[in-house]
């Protein structure tokens, strides 16, 4: 007899570790983090900022689980590339990516008592995803 596994949600796949977190807002989060990172710095939590041009960068979110760190132009866009999807194939059509930033990342300081309880709120899967993001995660 088939059945429906618990990762699978409709014609999207959604991992069995975040189908059983409660959903989270990934826009709400990506706005609250704007050009910082946060990484595991010891006992607690730190925050990463841009070494240089913060007005350049900003997380964004992806598809409806993933955050990435984009590269924003002059006025404040989100910069894309035209990407040629399946080369081989005789459809040939381009489809738009968005532009990792380049700009590297510096350890600023740890995240204060009000930064830290909203970030702990969030559910395990997307603290895992905002750390894995982070330039060091000192244990």
């Amino acid at each position: 007899m088939l059945r429906k596994d618990a990762g699978w949600h409709g014609s999207t796949w959604q991992s069995s570790w975040a189908a059983k977190e409660p959903p989270c807002d990934l826009a709400r989060v990506a706005a609250w983090l704007g050009s910082r990172k946060v990484g595991r710095c010891g006992s607690g939590f730190a925050l990463f900022v841009p070494v240089r041009d913060p007005s350049r960068v900003r997380a964004v979110v992806v598809g409806r689980f993933a955050i990435v760190y984009a590269t924003i132009d002059a006025g404040g866009s989100i910069v894309k590339k035209n990407v040629l999807v399946n080369p081989a194939s005789k459809y040939r059509y381009t489809s738009s990516e968005i532009v990792p930033s380049p700009i590297a990342f510096r350890q600023a300081r740890r995240l204060d008592a009000k930064e830290e309880a909203y970030f702990l709120s969030l559910p395990r899967y997307v603290r895992e995803m905002i750390c894995k993001l982070a330039p060091a995660n000192v244990w």
